[in-house]
């Protein structure tokens, strides 16, 4: 028999039958005292709450405390004097934690006229069930791209009871009053330059007609569409800073879904008043004149990498020539193309603009019109770079020209909207997007041994405590 104390618990196991059995008795007696201990702690976190609210211990008389006003109630003469409350006792109460299904005694007070009073405890919510470690894993796990069903069938094996699907849909839903709280919350550091770009995903969306199920329910019909989720990402050049700043979900990338972006960076203290440089995007239409209303006096940035993949597609290949000489031909002039943004200088910069025009002219009207279209606003980043230096801070033009940072932070949305297949409502987008903005800032700004600390500061960001980083 193996015996270990631990406080007032001990474990015992028999030694008998193989190796496999003893460790299963085992783990099933770990599991059980662990989850002793756990209910302890939290009795112990309630009965130190009730201390602080009533400010006397245990067995000490009320009538030598001062006349002290709380935030407990009593529900039937309504007063917050603590002075006229006494503990009650307990009632039992059941909590799913991450470590198992516990229970433990919940604290009671009453008051002298002998009316129950209400206590808004901090360790536990009125009615909770599911405690907060429970629902951040809920939303980790949905984070990395787990259905409900996987979190579910998980949480369920280890905790011991059963968790309903629409249980853990709302937890995770959840997240959207957070967004909208992170929205409304002014940015404290406007990132000198803006990159937006927007990423199209698929959703379902209510057509206005019902149907009857092979149930006999109600159910109204949708259809799936394609809908653009634009992002604004800010970026500190003297620091390396990434960071997501602002998003919203769109009908398309026209003018009033851009409008309602830039809106958000305004409101959230995004401004050229505060210290935005420089804004860099593609050359959609719908952002061109809301960008001129809104940041009219901040310089913009034409993403060189959105043009040279439109010099790529302009490019007209001779129809003699393979696939792989395709290839190998648009390559060389799309080599001379870049060259042209990695002048050391404005003025060189043209100059190679001016010699690669003349070379492809007659080849390539149309790649040769592409690089002529919008190319002042392809140099707006040597200017920036020559003010910052001004100032006496080095900015390196690859945080300046392109939104190709932004493209791969929009590889891991992707690769996580690809595991869901289509999202059915507004809301679950938010909250797929706001974790995967939320992982992708811990880890651009975690060291390679603070990676595993990535789940705690995610949850961190999600409860309120602290702004993205």
């Amino acid at each position: 028999m193996t015996s270990i104390p631990l406080g007032t618990a001990e474990i015992q196991v028999e030694r008998q039958g193989s190796r496999r059995t003893y460790i299963e008795l085992l783990q099933r007696c770990l599991q059980g005292v662990v989850r002793e201990v756990i209910a302890r702690c939290i009795e112990a976190a309630l009965e130190a709450e009730v201390t602080e609210l009533l400010e006397r211990e245990w067995y000490e008389r009320r009538d030598s405390m001062p006349h002290n006003v709380t935030d407990a109630q009593c529900t039937r003469c309504g007063t917050h004097a603590a002075w006229r409350f006494m503990r009650d006792g307990h009632y039992p109460r059941q909590l799913d934690t991450s470590w198992g299904h516990i229970h433990f005694g919940m604290p009671q007070l009453e008051c002298d006229c002998g009316g129950h009073v209400h206590v808004e405890f901090q360790t536990v919510r009125p009615r909770q069930r599911i405690w907060d470690d429970v629902e951040a894993e809920m939303r980790e796990h949905y984070g990395w791209g787990e259905s409900l069903r996987a979190i579910k069938a998980g949480l369920d094996r280890r905790i011991g009871s059963s968790l309903g699907l629409r249980t853990i849909n709302e937890r995770i839903h959840a997240v959207q009053t957070v967004v909208q709280q992170w929205r409304q919350r002014r940015q404290s550091d406007c990132p000198p330059v803006v990159r937006l770009d927007g990423l199209w995903v698929p959703q379902m969306v209510r057509t206005g007609e019902t149907r009857i199920d092979a149930l006999g329910r109600n159910r109204p019909v949708k259809r799936g569409e394609r809908r653009p989720l634009l992002v604004a990402q800010g970026v500190w050049p003297a620091s390396g800073r990434q960071a997501v700043v602002a998003w919203v979900l769109s009908a398309g990338e026209d003018s009033e879904g851009w409008l309602k972006l830039l809106q958000q960076m305004w409101d959230r203290n995004i401004r050229p008043q505060a210290g935005l440089r420089l804004l860099v995007a593609d050359g959609t239409r719908g952002l061109t004149p809301v960008r001129e209303l809104v940041y009219w006096n901040v310089p913009f940035q034409r993403c060189i990498f959105h043009k040279l993949d439109n010099i790529w597609d302009a490019i007209i290949s001779p129809e003699e020539l393979s696939r792989s000489e395709v290839r190998d031909y648009k390559k060389k002039i799309l080599r001379g193309a870049q060259h042209i943004w990695r002048a050391a200088d404005e003025e060189m910069a043209r100059e190679r603009q001016t010699d690669w025009c003349l070379q492809w002219e007659r080849e390539q009207p149309e790649a040769v019109a592409t690089v002529r279209r919008d190319f002042d606003q392809t140099l707006t980043f040597y200017q920036v770079q020559a003010a910052a230096a001004q100032r006496g801070q080095h900015w390196t033009a690859t945080d300046l020209r392109t939104t190709s940072h932004l493209e791969r932070l929009f590889r891991g949305v992707r690769r996580r909207v690809r595991q869901a297949l289509v999202l059915h409502s507004p809301t679950g987008l938010e909250a797929l997007a706001y974790q995967c903005f939320t992982r992708w800032a811990a880890g651009q700004s975690a060291q390679p041994q603070d990676r595993a600390d990535w789940p705690l500061k995610l949850e961190r960001v999600i409860a309120g405590a602290a702004p993205i980083p």
